[in-house]
């Protein structure tokens, strides 16, 4: 074998490259996306034990870092367990009480969990976290914080300065900071507003698609002739359990039923439906039941009152994860909804119960070959917004906004 002893010999041409093809190869590898992604995101068998834990934030959480990882961004989480601040919630809480979710490289902080200290804690043992494990997460381009709750913030600004990262705020529910350096804005009015002061990217989240009905040899016939309609979603005054109840008590169709599904208190519900035999109030399922359950959907609905201050800024995610199923949606006219969704979805004219009740009336009147046509829509409709494809969104846009990569089309 020849060996070149020349210390002038060039190792590009050695390895069968240019200069220029290896210059280009290494400025991919300084554009290569890494992110740090700040927010509670833990195991789904703690979920339904856990008091102060989203199911709706940890799933689209969970669900996006995922597909982000299958598009070739690396992504670490550093995490934490919400609770309730002393005396509701424990005093102290550790690490160990938030396992991370399956397939996410996470590590959690531990804090105190006391009036005024809250806060400050949870930065300071976001960052001891960090520090520990600064093998496994070292420093990154990118820093991302659902929402923007006082910690996570300092804890951002604080790496922002440390490492010369980008600091971009996710609003899922909430303004967000006027110094964080880009927004993803899950609320269609919202990212509007924003837009003029930062750069924004409106990501309302994905869908896990199911297999389509279609393909089966009874079609969607199953699902038609079921006449049960679900809600699944907190049961607290912003998602409009209570009103959708007291609507399904004039439902004309008698053979329909309702099936009411979520975490919280369901004493309220139980009261408004009345003895009605069609209600049904099942409370929290574990998901693998709550996805069994839904497959057998006539259709869903989504009863948020748009009325409130308090959804204002709000997306209804819930939306998203019944476009999995394929089946058709009834909803009020969220402003958090994209007009792309008018489209495919089926709008009470107000969020009091009597247009509740009308629209849900008018789903029930179709006959099969409308319901199936409608469902169809559905499927195609759901396939175009998976995971992945708002994961390359998200990608891109990181990519062309932070790190001077031209956009690719989509």
């Amino acid at each position: 074998m020849h060996c070149s002893n020349s210390i002038d010999a060039n190792p590009f041409s050695q390895a069968g490259m240019t200069v220029d093809h290896a210059c280009a190869i290494e400025k991919e590898v300084e554009r290569s996306l890494d992110v740090l992604w700040l927010g509670p995101m833990v195991s789904e068998s703690i979920v339904g034990n856990a008091a102060a834990v989203s199911p709706a934030a940890n799933v689209w959480q969970t669900a996006l870092v995922r597909a982000l990882e299958l598009e070739g961004v690396s992504v670490r989480v550093l995490s934490y367990l919400p609770s309730r601040v002393w005396p509701l919630g424990a005093a102290r809480i550790d690490a160990s009480a938030a396992p991370p979710a399956q397939g996410i490289e996470a590590v959690a902080a531990s804090y105190w969990n006391l009036p005024i200290i809250r806060q400050w804690s949870l930065a300071r043992g976001s960052l001891a976290a960090l520090l520990s494990n600064s093998a496994r997460f070292p420093k990154c381009k990118v820093v991302v914080t659902y929402n923007a709750p006082r910690w996570s913030c300092s804890v951002a600004r604080h790496l922002r300065g440390l490492w010369g990262a980008k600091w971009v705020c996710i609003a899922a529910d909430e303004d967000i900071p006027a110094d964080a350096d880009g927004c993803v804005s899950l609320n269609w009015q919202h990212s509007g507003t924003i837009a003029h002061r930062m750069p924004t990217l409106h990501l309302d989240g994905g869908v896990a698609v199911q297999p389509s009905p279609v393909v089966s040899s009874n079609g969607f016939i199953d699902s038609y002739e079921s006449r049960t309609l679900i809600f699944a979603g907190g049961l607290g005054v912003h998602t409009g359990a209570v009103p959708l109840v007291k609507a399904w008590r004039r439902v004309r169709h008698r053979d329909a039923r309702l099936l009411v599904c979520g975490k919280g208190d369901t004493k309220q519900l139980i009261g408004a439906a009345g003895g009605d035999p069609r209600v049904n109030i099942l409370g929290f399922l574990p998901r693998e039941t709550l996805e069994q359950t839904m497959l057998g959907a006539f259709a869903f609905v989504n009863p948020r009152p748009i009325s409130l201050e308090a959804v204002r800024l709000t997306f209804p995610s819930k939306v998203l994860e019944y476009l999995g199923y394929s089946r058709p949606i009834v909803s009020t006219r969220c402003s958090g909804l994209s007009p792309e969704y008018s489209r495919i979805m089926h709008f009470a004219d107000g969020d009091d119960s009597s247009s509740l009740t009308e629209a849900i009336d008018r789903i029930l009147d179709w006959s099969f070959e409308t319901y199936e046509a409608r469902c169809a829509m559905m499927h195609e409709f759901a396939r175009s917004r998976s995971w992945r494809v708002q994961a390359s969104r998200l990608r891109e846009w990181l990519r062309s906004t932070y790190l001077n990569v031209e956009r690719r089309c989509d």
